[in-house]
């Protein structure tokens, strides 16, 4: 997997928060850094493990959280929509449920009443839980989370042409420090924190 950082943050409607859960998954030995960005590249990660830290094997999964709708309704609730729309009309319990998506009793619960509140998860009594007949991009439109991904992506593309426009002015001269009175805008771009494990 090759994102960069700004690419992470828009997927999952973060804002400088990718950087830190790169770093996590990093310490937790599930990703490495096999490559480091330069001017316009990103950096490259590798996925490195085959298997959850808890030692089951992972399957080949869609990642819901990148849908815009579950920006407002959250990750848990992504999760679990995932499970019901993988059992595909199969009714399926809030503790089953909770245990195939790794997740507390309460937050799958939780996120059950947040997708029956939105039609994305119907209730058959005695039976379970099975998908909803409404649509994510419906869901998304309704809640304004497609207009919060778009302003987010204007955002980032802004950005990015500011960054790409400052390096090409400057590929060709000697290097210099940047000054207060740049006309750079270094305050768009502060790397935070410097990670002790980065490499050189």
């Amino acid at each position: 997997m090759a994102n960069g950082r700004v690419d992470a943050e828009e997927a999952n409607a973060a804002d400088h928060a990718a950087g830190q859960a790169l770093r996590h998954a990093r310490d937790l030995s599930l990703i490495v850094r096999t490559k480091r960005g330069r001017g316009t590249d990103a950096d490259t990660w590798t996925l490195t493990e085959s298997q959850d830290p808890v030692g089951i094997p992972r399957r080949p999964r869609k990642v819901f959280a990148v849908r815009s709708a579950f920006r407002e309704l959250g990750i848990p609730a992504a999760l679990v929509y995932e499970i019901l729309e993988e059992t595909q009309g199969e009714p399926l319990g809030v503790l089953e449920l909770s245990r195939r998506a790794r997740i507390g009793r309460t937050s799958a619960h939780e996120a059950l009443e947040t997708l029956a509140n939105w039609g994305l998860a119907t209730h058959d009594l005695g039976k379970g839980w099975v998908q909803g007949k409404r649509s994510l991009t419906a869901v998304a439109v309704l809640v304004g989370a497609d207009q919060a991904a778009a302003a987010q992506h204007r955002l980032h593309k802004d950005r990015r042409t500011k960054w790409r426009n400052w390096l090409a002015k400057r590929a060709h001269e000697p290097a210099t420090l940047a000054r207060e009175d740049d006309h750079y805008p270094f305050w768009l771009f502060d790397p935070g924190p410097v990670d002790p494990h980065s490499p050189p």
